[in-house]
């Protein structure tokens, strides 16, 4: 009798700890979709209701947390996949030259982790959400439910458009003659990368042109962003040498045509750039990280002093060392908060052996993305994986002309590639 009613006591314990578990997966689950969905909407929502600017930090609270779940199951589970493990030595490679350049600059401590934390926050979700065993399902009744939330953005982006082609007045740049459409997003350029993400994802899934793939590109289209634009050309090249290389010769030829018409602005726009920085925000602000590059060429002057919203809050000495013009830091620091560039950035912050590591991180990414979806016998999961490989090529062509502070987009891609890794191959179709 003894013997029975203590396997009854065990039974009941491990039936509680499996019903609280799940409570908690499920509602961990739901953070983390809500967190999702309400990503492209977060600066609308600021300033529709003209919020205080501490709910523009939502998304580094969310990292800091995720990161403590993410410590927690790595000190109970005590061990880490090799493809995670990668990850996480590079993004710590790269945090350890900033660590060592801001020392030997004898930066503030507290400066230098913020600038660090800029470069590594949106990347570090991949390594904790791959962590998890993620269940194929659910991943994909999520990835559904922001596809529609991506072409609702786009609808909304093409009815704005057709507006300001009827006449009415619509608040907003007008470039090449079309309206630079935002959408409900903050910025012409994160409604761009959204709806790019969305048409990589859906054209390595269907490996066709479909509707759906037409309404993203439409979305990449009246963004205007120069950088969306060609990372889109790029992206769709390397999607069709996977999918359908016949089409390859065609696609060329489109292409090569579209350069032919677009090759004097692009040339125009450039030689404006590195041939008279003086008069160009973007050519001025490369000239002067070239300077401190010459300066500190290694490590650069320390992460949060030159170039991002850490060294504008914290008014960085560096600005007035160079003697950065007044005119430019008022243009484009003190409103954007940014040099609109972050490779002169990066170059100017942690030097050459940053930039390296960050190229790194990049083509590490790109490899565990091509590789797992080589590897897997899940058709689902391969072919969105192939999706994931393309990410990379974007941030390396968009980057060139912004920042990392495109948490819609980057966020989103991190959450979505990190899970993808964890889930379990399944030979059969949904």
């Amino acid at each position: 009798m003894k013997i029975v009613l203590n396997l009854s006591e065990y039974n009941n314990g491990a039936s509680n700890r499996l019903f609280i578990n799940a409570v908690i997966g499920y509602l961990s689950w739901g953070i983390v979709a809500v967190f999702l969905l309400f990503l492209p909407f977060q600066f609308r929502i600021y300033k529709s209701f003209d919020l205080p600017h501490i709910f523009l930090w939502g998304d580094e609270v969310f990292c800091i947390v995720a990161f403590l779940a993410f410590y927690i199951i790595l000190i109970y589970t005590g061990h880490l996949k090799k493809d995670i493990a990668q990850i996480i030595v590079v993004l710590f490679i790269i945090a350890s030259i900033g660590i060592i350049s801001g020392l030997l600059n004898n930066n503030n401590f507290v400066i230098t982790t913020q600038g660090i934390f800029s470069y590594i926050k949106n990347f570090m979700f991949i390594p904790i959400f791959g962590l998890f065993r993620i269940n194929k399902r659910r991943y994909r009744r999520l990835y559904n439910l922001l596809h529609q939330i991506a072409l609702l953005l786009c609808f909304v982006g093409i009815f704005q458009e057709i507006l300001y082609l009827f006449g009415v007045p619509l608040k907003g740049e007008v470039r090449f003659g079309i309206l630079r459409v935002a959408s409900l997003m903050g910025h012409t350029n994160e409604f761009g990368l959204y709806s790019l993400l969305f048409f990589i994802l859906d054209y390595s899934l269907e490996k066709k042109f479909r509707w759906q793939n037409i309404v993203f590109s439409i979305g990449v289209l009246i963004s205007c962003s120069r950088m969306v634009w060609v990372a889109y050309f790029l992206s769709y090249i390397y999607l069709l040498f996977h999918i359908e290389k016949k089409k390859l010769i065609i696609y060329f030829v489109i292409l090569i045509c579209i350069l032919g018409v677009a090759f004097p602005t692009f040339y125009k726009i450039s030689r404006r750039d590195y041939m008279d920085p003086e008069n160009n925000y973007r050519g001025y602000c490369l000239a002067k990280a070239l300077e401190i590059c010459k300066d500190h060429p290694i490590l650069g002057v320390g992460p949060g002093m030159f170039g991002g919203e850490i060294s504008v809050v914290f008014n960085s000495p560096v600005y007035q060392k160079y003697d950065f013009s007044e005119r430019w830091y008022e243009y484009g620091l003190a409103k954007f908060h940014s040099l609109d560039q972050f490779w002169a950035q990066l170059i100017g912050e942690i030097g050459l052996l940053g930039l390296l590591a960050f190229v790194l991180l990049l083509v590490l990414l790109w490899r565990k993305a091509k590789k797992a979806s080589i590897l897997s016998e899940d058709q689902f999961k391969s072919n969105i994986l192939l999706g994931y490989s393309a990410i990379p090529i974007v941030l390396m062509v968009y980057l060139y002309g912004s920042g990392l502070n495109i948490g819609s987009f980057l966020i989103t891609y991190s959450v979505l590639f990190g899970m993808c890794l964890g889930i379990k191959d399944e030979n059969f179709t949904d």
